[in-house]
């Protein structure tokens, strides 16, 4: 990895699993599809109103108050129509430093976590920038979600980190 095509460190806690997404991995027209609403996720630093999710009616995403409300991590929860409510909730951070690990901490504690996270609270979390991942019961009953979240989140992910480049730059 180098500066130059950084990588994102992509975990759902409940299995363990790593992977990881390079930033050459998602197009121009995505981020620029996703940038009003990073803008909006990346400054709502204590939680926030549904917004849709672009190109999935009956979807909506929302931002959960951040622990610490630093600025480079973002904690969202995305919700279905057809599941009847939350269906997974992620936090991105973009640095190493006491909020990316109390953001660690925070995901943890989700009701889905507590059932059976295959990673630990107390241990650092990943090098950063990651996405930890925690899916809520609810996604069972609406299968057809998995086959485009997890691109959605990465590719959210990058875009959120480019919203922050250009707000501290």
């Amino acid at each position: 990895m180098s500066a130059r095509d950084p990588e994102l460190h992509h975990v759902i806690l409940t299995s363990g699993r790593v992977a990881r997404t390079r930033r050459r991995d998602v197009g121009a027209d995505t981020l620029a599809l996703l940038a009003p609403l990073a803008r909006a996720l990346a400054t709502e630093r204590r939680g926030g109103d549904p917004r849709p999710v672009p190109t999935r009616p009956g979807y909506t995403i929302r931002t959960l108050p951040v622990p610490r409300g630093d600025v480079g991590c973002t904690l969202c929860c995305v919700a279905s129509a057809a599941a009847g409510g939350d269906i997974v909730s992620f936090g991105i951070a973009l640095c190493i430093d006491a909020a990316a690990a109390a953001l660690w901490r925070r995901l943890h504690s989700i009701d889905e976590a507590l059932i059976g996270a295959a990673t630990d609270a107390e241990l650092p979390p990943p090098r950063a920038p990651w996405c930890a991942v925690v899916p809520h019961v609810a996604i069972m009953r609406d299968p057809r979600a998995g086959l485009w979240l997890a691109d959605f989140k990465r590719c959210l992910a990058w875009s959120i980190a480019a919203q922050e480049r250009s707000r501290l730059h």
